[in-house]
C-alpha cells in the first residue's frame, strides 16, 4: 500500500501545471487551507503569467478557453475566472482566506 500511495502521488503531481504546483505547495504548508480554494485564488495570476509566454500556442488555448466559456474575446479569461470566484463567495486573495487558516 505504501508504494502504491507513493506512486499515486507522483503520477498525480506529473503535469499538473502551476495553478495545482501553487495550492500544493501553499497546502502543504498550512493544511487548512482548503485545495480548491487556493486554485480559484491562484488561477486569475497564473492565466496571466501564461498569457505572456511568446507564442501562438497561448493565444489559441485562451481563444479556446474564452469560446468555451462563452465570452467574446480572449481578453476577458481572466476577469471572468475572478468574477466567477467572487460569485460563488470565495475569496480571491490570499489576504481573503481570514485568520481561521492560519496554523495552530
Amino acid at each position: 500500500m505504501a508504494i502504491a500511495a507513493t506512486m499515486g502521488a507522483m503520477a498525480f503531481q506529473k503535469g499538473l501545471g502551476c495553478v495545482h504546483s501553487l495550492s500544493h505547495a501553499l497546502g502543504g504548508i498550512n493544511p487548512r487551507l482548503h485545495h480548491g480554494t487556493l486554485n480559484a485564488i491562484f488561477m486569475p495570476a497564473v492565466l496571466a503569467f501564461n498569457r505572456a509566454a511568446p507564442t501562438s500556442i497561448a493565444e489559441d488555448k485562451f481563444t479556446r478557453i474564452a469560446a468555451a466559456m462563452g465570452l467574446g474575446s480572449s481578453d476577458a479569461v481572466e476577469a471572468a475566472i475572478t468574477d466567477m470566484t467572487r460569485a460563488i463567495g470565495l475569496p480571491t486573495r490570499l489576504s481573503g482566506i481570514g485568520r481561521n487558516a492560519r496554523p495552530v
